[in-house]
């Protein structure tokens, strides 16, 4: 098959393009803000019963800072600390067990997050363990950190021998708070809203053996709204979870974005 000339060209500069993209070295420090929550009004109900689930949605990614080093054209390495957000997707895992008959202890993981360790109340009506028609209503709080390293950038400069090392640390804090309100229309259909409010005290560095550090610090706030829809067997374990919902992120005042949500939850309880 003939090529004709633009066709050429263009192909060309694409692979240019592809070849400068691979050639820029490049460190960032940045976390994932988790929009979804797949947290029902219902605890277990039964000591001892749990569940366990995996899952995938948007998420808020804050980036703080950034070193840049082209070694195409060998212009030196940049460095951008003006904060950047944008949405993004994220895989998380839940788990949870029940303590009392209207209280359940969770775990909560996403992929580039400060993980959480929190606990549901559950004010009106029966746990899930007995799938019972009606209203439920019940509040969660959540709270976690993390004390990390986002990798090590090794440059050399352009004007000299020089070897510059750039080092990141982040540390975040994190709590979270929500109430939930639904019905449960049939035994293996709960349909329910979360209202809730999230925030993270950040504080990031990126060190250098030649650069003043570079340092970072403030507090992101999200506030949200999600509608969901619980799908579980009337006899087998499994269930899964539809949610979606919108959300609003402000970064030290600096920085305010709204943005919608939709993810899925699949697990099984115990």
């Amino acid at each position: 098959m003939k090529l004709s000339w633009p066709v050429v060209t263009a192909k060309f500069f694409h692979f240019i393009l592809l070849v400068i993209v691979a050639s820029c070295a490049k460190i960032d420090v940045d976390y994932h803000m988790p929009i979804n929550r797949y947290e029902t009004p219902e605890v277990r109900g039964e000591r001892w019963k749990g569940y366990a689930s995996i899952n995938g949605s948007s998420t808020q990614k804050l980036t703080l800072t950034e070193v840049f080093d082209d070694t195409v054209f060998n212009t030196g390495p940049s460095v951008d600390d003006e904060p950047k957000m944008e949405k993004s997707f994220a895989l998380g895992l839940r788990a949870g067990i029940n303590l009392f008959e209207n209280f359940d202890v969770f775990y909560r993981s996403v992929y580039d997050s400060p993980d959480q360790i929190g606990m549901k109340y559950q004010m009106m009506g029966e746990g899930s363990e007995k799938k019972s028609e009606g209203h439920k209503m019940a509040v969660t709080f959540a709270f976690g950190s993390t004390d990390r390293s986002d990798g090590d950038l090794q440059l050399r400069s352009d004007t000299s021998s020089q070897t510059r090392t750039y080092n990141s640390n982040l540390k975040i804090s994190s709590w979270d708070f929500a109430w939930l309100y639904g019905y449960r229309k049939y035994e293996w259909l709960l349909l329910y809203s979360n209202v809730f409010w999230t925030q993270y005290k950040v504080e990031s560095h990126l060190t250098s053996n030649v650069h003043p550090d570079v340092g970072v610090t403030g507090i992101a706030k999200t506030k949200g709204i999600l509608l969901g829809a619980r799908f579980n067997g009337t006899k087998s374990r499994a269930f899964f979870t539809l949610e979606g919902g919108l959300v609003n992120t402000n970064w030290n005042g600096d920085i305010n974005t709204s943005t919608y949500t939709i993810g899925g939850d699949l697990g099984f309880v115990f």
